[in-house]
């Protein structure tokens, strides 16, 4: 090119059309990396290289700092021969499945294991567990019989014991109150002893001693255990219109008549607290003392709230939306929340036959107990206040 430059004379203007793009697209040539593989020691030179500046490593346009720190450190560590360590991600909210949503203890205290069961008891709890599995898909056998359940004294009238559960205080602290938790009042609505049990398994892992819990994940267990499972008891009455409420004689009479049309799934029954269940519920309210009742239902999807005061009512349970169902004669409603003063949450799950997702179940035991950890302490102070003394903790015997 430059004998022929020598020889032949361009106008200066050719020099700016011609000449220069080829100069500067020979400079450029000499800056790109060559598309050959590498020889042995452009190799070695390269690693090296890499080695000793891990940052300056290339990395894809899409991959993010953390990815590259990741990297660095990953190619660090197979230079040194050193493991590099790792750290265990925070769990997120909804992975939070004790009864304390923010675990402020380090060392949690093991729950204290209920006394072995007579031998005649213990059968007892192993047959209803194995027709429960039987009937539920979601818990299996080893899911009940996990818990220790133990027979309340009260029997169905198909002499089919009424299981429980207590979750005492701990030691190491003071309940902020009793939560007496019930589920399978109307046996016919699966989800709601389902979602009783899965919750009772994450107490029995996380309990910390917050609440001091009662629970009953099945009340009406001859609704459960037949054929095709109903809302009634076995002899036919609705435990949740049995309940001793003011006047039930004619006010209950004329809501099933009237309201009803007769309905036998909503039948009262002849006289109030006629039924062993609702017997052993009015004797378990007035021996536990909670300061609160959940009681768990299906399929409305939404979260009641009766008490003399509804301006605590939960706005939102999980997926449950507040909706106020209103109170009825013998329900337990009426008889606990209003005429004994006693807040009742009823749970309405979405559907009686379609079990919650597992997180669906854990977002609403989360949001539960968040609501019972703001509001227990005003419910007691309140009642305190009305009756002028504190309430005490007793350890019960069954």
């Amino acid at each position: 090119m430059s004998a022929i430059l020598k020889y032949v004379k361009f106008p200066p203007i050719l020099y700016l059309v011609i000449v220069a793009p080829l100069v500067l697209v020979a400079a450029c040539a000499t800056r790109l990396p060559s598309t050959s593989p590498p020889t042995g020691a452009e190799t070695s030179d390269s690693t090296t290289r890499a080695e000793r500046l891990p940052s300056a490593a290339p990395t894809s346009p899409q991959m993010h700092e953390p990815q590259r720190v990741e990297k660095a450190v990953a190619r660090a560590a197979a230079k040194t021969g050193k493991k590099p360590a790792t750290k265990t991600p925070a769990p997120v909210a909804s992975e939070q499945h004790f009864d304390e949503p923010k675990a402020t203890v380090k060392t949690r205290p093991r729950i204290p294991p209920p006394p072995p069961l007579p031998p005649e008891q213990n059968g007892q709890v192993s047959r209803i567990c194995q027709r429960v599995a039987k009937k539920l898909a979601s818990i299996s056998l080893d899911d009940c019989l996990s818990l220790a359940l133990r027979p309340a004294k009260y029997y169905t009238a198909n002499k089919q014991p009424i299981v429980v559960r207590e979750f005492p205080p701990m030691s190491n602290r003071k309940p902020l109150g009793r939560v007496l938790l019930i589920g399978g009042t109307h046996a016919d609505e699966l989800t709601s002893i389902s979602s009783v049990f899965k919750w009772m398994h994450k107490l029995k892992r996380y309990h910390t001693g917050m609440f001091h819990w009662r629970i009953t994940p099945l009340l009406n267990p001859d609704g459960l255990l037949v054929n095709k499972p109903t809302r009634t008891n076995a002899n036919g009455i609705d435990l949740n219109r049995n309940l001793p409420t003011p006047e039930w004689q004619q006010l209950s009479r004329d809501y099933w008549v009237k309201t009803t049309g007769r309905d036998p799934r909503r039948y009262p029954g002849p006289a109030p607290g006629s039924e062993p269940e609702t017997q052993w519920l009015v004797e378990e309210i007035e021996r536990f003392r909670p300061d609160i009742i959940v009681s768990v239902h299906a399929p409305h999807g939404i979260v009641d709230y009766d008490a003399i005061d509804r301006r605590s009512a939960p706005r939102r349970i999980g997926i449950l939306h507040r909706d106020f169902l209103g109170t009825f004669p013998g329900s337990l409603g009426n008889y606990a929340g209003v005429h004994k003063g006693i807040p009742v949450v009823t749970l309405e799950m979405p559907h009686a036959y379609v079990m919650p997702s597992s997180q669906q179940v854990t977002h609403m035991w989360v949001d539960l107990v968040y609501w019972l950890q703001r509001n227990v302490p005003k419910i007691k102070m309140a009642k305190t206040e009305l009756n002028g003394q504190a309430l005490s903790y007793p350890t019960l015997d069954n």
